[in-house]
Protein backbone atom coordinates (compact mmCIF):
# COMPACT_ATOMS: atom_id res chain seq x y z
CA UNK A 1 0.00 0.00 0.00
CA UNK A 2 2.82 2.39 0.89
CA UNK A 3 4.38 1.65 -2.49
CA UNK A 4 1.23 2.79 -4.32
CA UNK A 5 0.88 5.87 -2.11
CA UNK A 6 4.47 6.78 -2.99
CA UNK A 7 3.74 6.38 -6.71
CA UNK A 8 0.60 8.54 -6.44
CA UNK A 9 2.54 11.20 -4.53
CA UNK A 10 5.33 11.12 -7.12
CA UNK A 11 2.86 11.50 -10.01
CA UNK A 12 1.10 14.37 -8.22
CA UNK A 13 4.37 16.23 -7.70
CA UNK A 14 5.41 15.57 -11.30
CA UNK A 15 2.12 16.96 -12.60
CA UNK A 16 2.53 20.02 -10.39
CA UNK A 17 5.98 20.72 -11.82
CA UNK A 18 4.81 20.08 -15.38
CA UNK A 19 1.78 22.34 -14.92
CA UNK A 20 3.94 25.32 -14.01
CA UNK A 21 4.28 27.56 -17.05
CA UNK A 22 7.28 29.47 -18.29
CA UNK A 23 5.51 32.68 -17.32
CA UNK A 24 5.02 31.43 -13.74
CA UNK A 25 8.67 30.49 -13.46
CA UNK A 26 9.84 33.83 -14.85
CA UNK A 27 7.79 35.61 -12.16
CA UNK A 28 9.79 33.73 -9.53
CA UNK A 29 13.02 34.67 -11.29
CA UNK A 30 12.07 38.33 -11.46
CA UNK A 31 11.15 38.39 -7.77
CA UNK A 32 14.51 36.81 -6.88
CA UNK A 33 16.29 39.26 -9.18
CA UNK A 34 14.65 42.23 -7.43
CA UNK A 35 12.77 43.52 -10.48
CA UNK A 36 10.57 45.82 -8.38
CA UNK A 37 13.69 47.61 -7.18
CA UNK A 38 15.18 47.57 -10.68
CA UNK A 39 12.13 49.36 -12.08
CA UNK A 40 12.62 52.17 -9.56
CA UNK A 41 16.26 52.74 -10.55
CA UNK A 42 16.63 54.84 -13.69
CA UNK A 43 20.43 55.09 -13.92
CA UNK A 44 23.39 52.72 -13.59
CA UNK A 45 27.16 53.06 -13.64
CA UNK A 46 29.52 50.11 -14.02
CA UNK A 47 33.30 50.22 -13.73
CA UNK A 48 34.94 47.06 -14.96
CA UNK A 49 37.35 45.21 -17.23
CA UNK A 50 37.06 43.05 -20.33
CA UNK A 51 39.66 40.34 -20.82
CA UNK A 52 40.08 38.82 -24.28
CA UNK A 53 42.99 37.13 -26.04
CA UNK A 54 45.41 38.13 -23.31
CA UNK A 55 44.41 41.79 -23.43
CA UNK A 56 42.60 43.64 -20.65
CA UNK A 57 40.45 46.68 -21.44
CA UNK A 58 39.26 48.85 -18.52
CA UNK A 59 35.86 50.44 -19.13
CA UNK A 60 33.21 52.63 -17.54
CA UNK A 61 29.60 52.15 -18.61
CA UNK A 62 26.72 54.60 -18.01
CA UNK A 63 23.12 53.66 -18.67
CA UNK A 64 19.91 55.61 -18.24
CA UNK A 65 16.48 54.14 -18.94
CA UNK A 66 15.20 53.68 -21.59
CA UNK A 67 18.14 53.69 -24.04
CA UNK A 68 20.70 56.31 -23.06
CA UNK A 69 24.17 54.82 -23.09
CA UNK A 70 27.83 55.80 -22.73
CA UNK A 71 30.84 53.51 -22.84
CA UNK A 72 34.37 54.72 -22.12
CA UNK A 73 37.24 52.32 -22.75
CA UNK A 74 41.01 52.65 -22.79
CA UNK A 75 43.91 50.60 -24.12
CA UNK A 76 47.60 51.28 -24.61
CA UNK A 77 47.17 54.98 -23.64
CA UNK A 78 44.39 55.37 -26.22
CA UNK A 79 40.78 56.19 -25.40
CA UNK A 80 37.47 55.40 -27.08
CA UNK A 81 34.04 56.76 -26.18
CA UNK A 82 30.77 55.45 -27.58
CA UNK A 83 27.50 57.22 -26.85
CA UNK A 84 23.84 56.87 -27.74
CA UNK A 85 21.09 59.34 -26.81
CA UNK A 86 18.06 57.34 -27.89
CA UNK A 87 18.20 58.69 -31.45
CA UNK A 88 21.81 58.98 -32.63
CA UNK A 89 25.07 57.27 -31.78
CA UNK A 90 28.73 58.32 -32.05
CA UNK A 91 32.20 56.89 -31.58
CA UNK A 92 35.19 59.01 -30.56
CA UNK A 93 38.72 57.64 -31.00
CA UNK A 94 41.73 59.44 -29.51
CA UNK A 95 43.95 57.48 -31.89
CA UNK A 96 42.16 58.99 -34.90
CA UNK A 97 41.47 62.22 -32.96
CA UNK A 98 37.96 62.45 -34.39
CA UNK A 99 34.33 61.59 -33.71
CA UNK A 100 32.29 59.60 -36.21
CA UNK A 101 28.55 59.17 -36.39
CA UNK A 102 27.56 55.55 -36.18
CA UNK A 103 25.69 54.09 -39.19
CA UNK A 104 21.98 53.37 -38.93
CA UNK A 105 22.48 49.60 -38.98
CA UNK A 106 24.30 49.82 -35.65
CA UNK A 107 21.56 51.78 -33.89
CA UNK A 108 19.46 48.72 -33.05
CA UNK A 109 22.56 46.99 -31.71
CA UNK A 110 23.21 50.01 -29.49
CA UNK A 111 19.68 49.81 -28.15
CA UNK A 112 20.26 46.19 -27.23
CA UNK A 113 23.58 47.11 -25.60
CA UNK A 114 21.83 49.82 -23.61
CA UNK A 115 19.42 47.16 -22.30
CA UNK A 116 22.19 44.67 -21.51
CA UNK A 117 21.91 45.20 -17.77
CA UNK A 118 18.25 44.15 -17.92
CA UNK A 119 18.79 40.73 -19.39
CA UNK A 120 16.25 39.23 -21.80
CA UNK A 121 13.53 38.43 -19.25
CA UNK A 122 12.69 41.88 -17.88
CA UNK A 123 9.64 42.98 -19.92
CA UNK A 124 10.17 39.90 -22.08
CA UNK A 125 6.61 39.88 -23.44
CA UNK A 126 6.97 43.47 -24.65
CA UNK A 127 10.20 42.37 -26.34
CA UNK A 128 8.29 39.62 -28.17
CA UNK A 129 10.02 36.76 -26.34
CA UNK A 130 8.19 33.51 -25.59
CA UNK A 131 9.42 31.44 -22.62
CA UNK A 132 8.92 27.68 -22.43
CA UNK A 133 9.68 25.77 -19.24
CA UNK A 134 11.53 22.57 -20.19
CA UNK A 135 11.98 21.22 -16.67
CA UNK A 136 14.99 19.79 -14.87
CA UNK A 137 18.34 19.26 -16.59
CA UNK A 138 21.98 18.57 -15.72
CA UNK A 139 24.63 21.25 -16.19
CA UNK A 140 28.24 20.55 -15.25
CA UNK A 141 26.99 17.74 -13.00
CA UNK A 142 24.49 19.94 -11.15
CA UNK A 143 20.70 19.99 -11.35
CA UNK A 144 19.28 23.10 -13.01
CA UNK A 145 16.04 24.31 -14.57
CA UNK A 146 16.05 24.69 -18.33
CA UNK A 147 14.09 27.34 -20.24
CA UNK A 148 13.75 27.83 -23.98
CA UNK A 149 13.41 31.38 -25.26
CA UNK A 150 12.13 32.14 -28.74
CA UNK A 151 11.15 35.20 -30.76
CA UNK A 152 8.76 35.80 -33.64
CA UNK A 153 11.67 35.93 -36.09
CA UNK A 154 12.60 32.37 -35.01
CA UNK A 155 15.63 33.21 -32.89
CA UNK A 156 16.05 30.72 -30.05
CA UNK A 157 18.15 30.41 -26.91
CA UNK A 158 18.42 28.04 -23.97
CA UNK A 159 18.65 29.38 -20.43
CA UNK A 160 19.79 27.41 -17.40
CA UNK A 161 18.67 28.59 -13.97
CA UNK A 162 19.73 27.73 -10.42
CA UNK A 163 16.65 26.04 -8.82
CA UNK A 164 17.53 27.44 -5.39
CA UNK A 165 18.38 31.07 -6.15
CA UNK A 166 16.41 31.45 -9.43
CA UNK A 167 19.41 33.24 -10.93
CA UNK A 168 20.62 32.56 -14.48
CA UNK A 169 23.71 30.35 -14.66
CA UNK A 170 24.13 30.04 -18.43
CA UNK A 171 22.58 30.98 -21.75
CA UNK A 172 23.29 29.27 -25.08
CA UNK A 173 22.29 30.71 -28.44
CA UNK A 174 23.33 30.62 -32.08
CA UNK A 175 24.29 33.55 -34.31
CA UNK A 176 25.69 34.26 -37.75
CA UNK A 177 29.32 35.38 -38.01
CA UNK A 178 30.87 35.98 -41.40
CA UNK A 179 28.22 33.79 -42.99
CA UNK A 180 28.76 30.90 -40.58
CA UNK A 181 26.58 29.82 -37.67
CA UNK A 182 28.36 29.87 -34.32
CA UNK A 183 27.27 28.99 -30.81
CA UNK A 184 27.41 31.69 -28.14
CA UNK A 185 27.63 30.53 -24.53
CA UNK A 186 27.44 33.01 -21.65
CA UNK A 187 28.09 32.05 -18.02
CA UNK A 188 26.89 34.35 -15.22
CA UNK A 189 28.78 34.27 -11.93
CA UNK A 190 29.58 36.13 -8.71
CA UNK A 191 26.12 37.58 -8.08
CA UNK A 192 25.88 40.53 -5.70
CA UNK A 193 22.95 42.65 -4.54
CA UNK A 194 23.10 46.32 -5.52
CA UNK A 195 20.26 48.60 -4.38
CA UNK A 196 18.05 45.54 -3.95
CA UNK A 197 18.86 44.22 -7.44
CA UNK A 198 20.86 41.00 -7.91
CA UNK A 199 23.58 41.59 -10.53
CA UNK A 200 26.23 39.18 -11.89
CA UNK A 201 29.74 40.61 -11.52
CA UNK A 202 31.41 38.17 -13.91
CA UNK A 203 30.13 37.22 -17.37
CA UNK A 204 32.13 34.66 -19.33
CA UNK A 205 31.39 34.56 -23.05
CA UNK A 206 32.47 32.01 -25.64
CA UNK A 207 31.52 32.78 -29.24
CA UNK A 208 32.99 30.23 -31.61
CA UNK A 209 36.73 30.25 -30.88
CA UNK A 210 36.59 33.65 -29.17
CA UNK A 211 36.52 33.78 -25.36
CA UNK A 212 36.23 36.89 -23.20
CA UNK A 213 35.52 37.67 -19.57
CA UNK A 214 33.63 40.72 -18.39
CA UNK A 215 34.35 41.78 -14.80
CA UNK A 216 32.14 44.31 -13.00
CA UNK A 217 34.42 45.75 -10.32
CA UNK A 218 31.97 48.39 -9.12
CA UNK A 219 28.24 48.70 -9.83
CA UNK A 220 26.22 51.75 -8.72
CA UNK A 221 22.53 52.50 -9.20
CA UNK A 222 20.40 55.61 -8.84
CA UNK A 223 23.14 58.14 -9.64
CA UNK A 224 22.51 61.50 -11.29
CA UNK A 225 23.72 61.27 -14.89
CA UNK A 226 23.33 64.45 -16.92
CA UNK A 227 22.11 64.58 -20.54
CA UNK A 228 25.52 65.87 -21.61
CA UNK A 229 27.03 62.45 -20.88
CA UNK A 230 25.13 60.98 -23.84
CA UNK A 231 25.86 63.72 -26.37
CA UNK A 232 28.38 63.62 -29.18
CA UNK A 233 31.72 62.89 -27.51
CA UNK A 234 35.01 64.69 -28.12
CA UNK A 235 38.39 65.07 -26.49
Amino acid sequence: MRKYLFIILFITLALKVTAESGDDFVKKMMKARGVENYNKIKTWKIVGRMQSMGVELPFTYYYRIPYYYRLEASYNKQKAIQTYNGREGWLYSSEKNKTEKLPEELIEQLKEQAKALQGPLIDYKEKGINVELKGKAKLDGKEVIKLRLSTKDKQEAEMFVDPKTYQVIRTVAKAKQQGKEIEITMNYKNYKTIKGVVVPHLIETKAGNMVNNLFFDKVEGGLEIKDSMFKKPGK
